[in-house]
């Protein structure tokens, strides 16, 4: 399987210029960074929709 920075290293030299990848939220842990995040950037890309969605717990350790 491959993994998601080799899928953008691939991407990358498609395009043959530098892009950005962001992989956001998969723990709770995360959530106070990624907020602030979503806040931090809005001014930087004014022209792109974005905003912070609260996920909550996405798997239930005692399932696993």
């Amino acid at each position: 399987m491959m993994e998601v920075v080799d899928c953008m290293e691939q991407v990358i030299a498609g395009f043959g210029r530098d892009i950005a990848l962001f992989v956001i939220g998969h723990q709770e842990s995360e959530n106070a960074g990624i907020k602030y995040l979503s806040a931090w950037i809005i001014p930087l890309v004014s022209d792109i929709p974005v905003c912070y969605l609260e996920s909550g717990a996405l798997f239930d350790p005692a399932e696993l």
